[in-house]
């Protein structure tokens, strides 16, 4: 599972997609909850369910403060793609 957002402002057609599998699998192995999780970044647990559950988008900010709870980078968790209407254009 994988919450997507348009970055830029211009036509350059990246598109980032969180990889929830990575974060769970990280918060899992410390044998966090995600409550645990939202307390060890500092954030509400509801920001944190809605993140990982693709009710909400992440702001880098939230991304990074889960990032250093877990030990892991932002290119850990974040994923590029071309944007698939560009390249269908």
């Amino acid at each position: 599972m994988s919450v997507g957002r348009h970055l830029g402002g211009g036509n350059d057609g990246l598109r980032w997609s969180i990889d929830v599998r990575a974060v769970e699998r990280a918060r899992i192995l410390r044998g966090w909850t995600r409550a645990d999780l939202a307390h060890a970044a500092g954030l509400d647990p509801s920001t944190v369910g809605d993140s990982l559950a693709g009710r909400r988008r992440p702001t880098f900010g939230s991304l990074r403060a889960l990032c250093f709870a877990l030990g892991l980078g932002l290119g850990d968790v974040i994923a590029f793609a071309a944007d698939e209407e560009l390249l269908a254009g």
